[in-house]
């Protein structure tokens, strides 16, 4: 133990630095934080401080023969004083009541068990028409539904929300909608084929495609023949930062290309790599630009028109596309216009820059009474690269719960399951490791219903 504590002694020197540091440079962001969430802010603070350190201070505790204390981030406050017990720095005492499943369980409701992921499921349209349809998800055990607010309309929203209030009563169990507003997601609004519009355009690795700008003047290259297949985005975009060789993907990352030419208000692109072939790019699909800084982001006049739409029924609030902690600012902002200070808030985490920029998107959340975070794996993906996505992933997770946050993970979790009625070997490893999440969210599905109670059998 002696010679343990000898070894640590300057590890700690330099977290007591690597602390100070920390509470300076995000010390206005403290400030703005509720005095109730003073236990998750100083959890986060140590984590932030330890976590550069923690491998070493694993390996000099594994050589001497001494349990690792560091194994939950949402407890990391107690595992870290304990530490300073032992090297003397603190005589400080206190055991950190469960945060994390408080929170989680005011958020989630009572559905939520200790240990249990609650269970969301994407909304088709039928749930506009069919009480039947939610009334089945409800006797699954599925409590909570996303509405994808970048389809749809008011009306629409609307009767979603009178079903599931009917099919949960029903089933005397209470059901909350989350309405995802779009944010500055580019998405695929029409499709060409030599100058006609499509429905939908096959493409194969090697072919050219021409991606539009929404408000291009004309559907064809000046002084260049007239293009064969194109898209026109959903959001005005000046194209003219993009560089030769920068990667674009479509559809979560089923297709990848590549820049070979720019203008102001159009790209030529190189497809590399399809899913399938030939694969089908249609309407509403999603184009991200990883490597391309197209300096879009924030709410959009979309979002504030749906958030209008869709305050008045007491749901879930769901941010898409946010990149730093100003993003949350405004939406901030933007909701107190309508009082209603306690409406849950969702956080996605799905770009670059909110990876990068974590920590403060974090901070600035934990303004909100009642928040979580949602890791939306498939633009992650296509922003980030599938090599990323483990230790992104994990990187979220021990953050969001450093933080008390609750944690949504979405994307593909029993997706072959859901759509074919066959798991995978790699599905059933997913789904191990989403038990430690506090919310799935599921893909519709012509399997769902069988999909649902499979997931509740097993976690």
């Amino acid at each position: 133990m002696e010679k343990a504590l000898q070894e640590l002694i300057p590890v700690f020197q330099n977290i007591n630095k690597q602390e100070i540091f920390c509470r300076q440079k995000y010390n206005a962001l403290f400030s703005s934080i509720s005095k109730d969430k003073k236990d998750s802010i100083e959890n986060f603070i140590s984590y932030l401080s330890y976590r550069d350190f923690q491998l070493e201070i694993d390996s000099i505790f594994a050589k001497n023969s001494l349990p690792i204390v560091f194994s939950d981030t949402g407890d990391f406050k107690n595992s870290v004083e304990s530490l300073k017990r032992l090297l003397g720095y603190s005589s400080y005492q206190n055991q950190l009541a469960n945060f994390q499943l408080k929170n989680a369980s005011d958020f989630f409701g009572s559905d939520h068990d200790d240990g249990v992921p609650s269970l969301m499921v994407n909304l088709q349209q039928e749930a506009e028409h069919d009480v039947g349809y939610l009334k089945n998800l409800i006797a699954c055990g599925v409590r909570h539904f996303r509405v994808n607010c970048a389809f749809g309309s008011e009306m629409g929203w609307e009767r979603t929300h009178r079903n599931l209030q009917k099919a949960a009563g029903a089933n005397n169990e209470e059901a909350n909608l989350l309405f995802d507003l779009a944010g500055p997601k580019i998405r695929i609004e029409k499709l060409f084929e030599n100058h006609t519009e499509v429905n939908s355009i096959d493409i194969e690795k090697t072919e050219n495609l021409i991606i539009f700008s929404k408000s291009a003047s004309a559907l064809k290259l000046p002084g260049s023949p007239d293009f064969i297949k194109g898209v026109v985005s959903s959001i005005d975009c000046d194209f003219s930062v993009c560089h030769p060789n920068e990667i674009i993907r479509f559809d979560d990352s089923c297709v990848e290309a590549r820049i070979i030419e720019t203008g102001n208000d159009f790209l030529r692109v190189s497809v590399e790599k399809v899913s399938q072939v030939p694969y089908s790019l249609l309407p509403g699909k999603g184009i991200n630009f990883p490597e391309s800084d197209l300096g879009i982001s924030g709410l959009t006049k979309k979002d504030q028109n749906d958030l209008a739409s869709v305050v008045h029924l007491d749901g879930t609030l769901c941010f898409s596309f946010v990149q730093s902690a100003a993003d949350i600012i405004d939406i901030e902002k933007e909701i107190s216009k309508y009082r209603k200070p306690d409406m849950p808030v969702v956080i996605k985490i799905e770009t670059f820059k909110a990876v990068r920029n974590l920590e403060e998107i974090i901070l600035a959340a934990m303004r909100f009474p009642k928040v979580a975070l949602l890791i939306a794996r498939g633009d992650l993906v296509s922003e980030c690269g599938w090599a990323a996505l483990p230790e992104i992933q994990e990187k979220i997770s021990k953050l969001g719960r450093a933080a008390h946050l609750p944690i949504i993970l979405a994307t593909e979790i029993l997706e072959s399951y859901n759509q074919n009625g066959l798991h995978t070997r790699p599905e059933m490893i997913d789904l191990h490791h989403a038990r430690k999440f506090d919310c799935l969210l599921l893909n519709k599905g012509p399997n769902i219903f069988d999909t649902m109670d499979y997931v509740r059998g097993l976690i």
